[in-house]
């Protein structure tokens, strides 16, 4: 056995002893149900109260568009209506656009006016940056080619108005169903939330390791959950108008939360899997992809040490997957392979992932089950 061989087998232990005290969760809608009430009851989503199957039942109209998890067999539908699916025809990076109007992102005064009770609550002795960050306003497409229009808008507008739609002012309706109503999320230009896009982004290894971080109790979203390897928001700086979507997204995240460098990553590998909205935030958009780093699980851990955003997580973790996922699943005993090891991710870590790391995952599993 080589010392790589043994600091993996060292490395593995120590995750079994992470994870035995959670209860494995091998049903879909169990691990959905579980994984919402954690995000629901995280003390910065306290104006967010609406419980899954509440959720779920009202944006009825939206439920032949739910992301679906699929696993061990059994489906179910994530909080997530699907925007774009970018997984079973896979559209090259040049496809999907970003424009970029400069203007910023107002709050309108009536909203304020309703949610400023809600807001100074929730912000009450919590701290938080208020950052630039950029705004999906609507979303066309010309031809083949799919055009994010975005605009600046300040972290605290999010929270303003993303994070206070069940919010009830006195003797007035929620403002879910005032931006939302008939169960229906509204289109991108109509929209009075700041809407300000997320990008998550899987990091694999050429030995097929797929590195996962724990986030850190100090973070104010999903605090000491396993997210995505790559996770944030987009600001105005991340946007060439005219560009394509990855150039401005992926590598600036990459090198602030890994510290990745740009020839470090495998181009070619690049997948953009999709465009989502989140239903608990009021339909917040969130882009996805997956990747490969040229770099072993130890290396990344060595480099994300010296990254900027280390402090995001507390550690790097990894699930073995192996390298045959860097290829089509041809033979049947691939897939069978591939399948075996989906379930014990989830078995192993489900109960501890955060539902973007869900959702992340969801989308990646439809790429390679359709042959990508």
């Amino acid at each position: 056995m080589s010392s790589e061989d043994i600091k993996r087998a060292l490395i593995s232990d120590s995750l079994d002893f992470i994870t035995s005290f959670a209860l494995p969760i091998p049903i879909p809608t169990k691990l959905i149900g579980v994984l919402y009430e954690k995000m629901r009851k995280n003390p910065i989503n306290r104006f967010l109260n609406i419980e899954l199957d509440e959720l779920i039942a009202y944006y009825h109209n939206e439920k032949d568009n739910l992301l679906k998890l699929t696993f061990n067999n059994k489906t179910e539908p994530l909080p997530q209506k699907l925007v774009l699916d970018n997984t079973e025809e896979q559209l090259n990076s040049k496809y999907f656009i970003f424009r970029f109007e400069s203007s910023v992102f107002e709050l309108e005064d009536q909203f304020r006016s309703k949610t400023s009770p809600a807001f100074n609550t929730m912000v009450k002795g919590v701290k938080y940056i208020n950052n630039e960050n950029l705004r999906l306003y609507k979303l066309e497409k010309e031809n083949d080619t799919h055009i994010f229009h975005t605009q600046p808008v300040y972290y605290e507008t999010y929270l303003h108005t993303n994070l206070l739609v069940d919010y009830k002012p006195k003797n007035r309706e929620p403002i879910r169903t005032v931006v939302h109503p008939e169960g229906k999320l509204e289109p991108f230009e109509e929209s009075l939330l700041a809407n300000h896009i997320g990008v998550n982004v899987l990091v694999f290894t050429p030995e097929g390791d797929l590195i996962i971080p724990v986030r850190s109790k100090e973070v104010s979203y999903a605090p000491l959950e396993l997210a995505t390897s790559i996770s944030g928001a987009v600001t105005a700086n991340d946007v060439a108008d005219g560009r394509p979507i990855q150039e401005h997204v992926i590598i600036r995240e990459g090198l602030e939360e890994l510290g990745l460098m740009r020839n470090e990553i495998v181009d070619e590998s690049i997948k953009f899997l999709g465009l989502t909205r989140e239903l608990l935030r009021g339909g917040k958009p969130e882009i996805f992809f997956a990747m490969q780093t040229k770099l072993s699980y130890q290396q990344i851990v060595e480099r994300w040490k010296q990254a900027e955003d280390k402090w995001e997580s507390s550690k790097l973790i990894y699930f073995p997957f192996g390298e045959s996922i860097h290829k089509p699943l041809q033979e049947e005993s691939d897939y069978k392979n591939f399948e075996r090891k989906v379930v014990e991710l989830f078995e192993r870590y489900g109960s501890n992932m955060s539902l973007p790391f869900v959702t992340n995952l969801a989308l990646w599993l439809k790429l390679k089950r359709a042959g990508n």
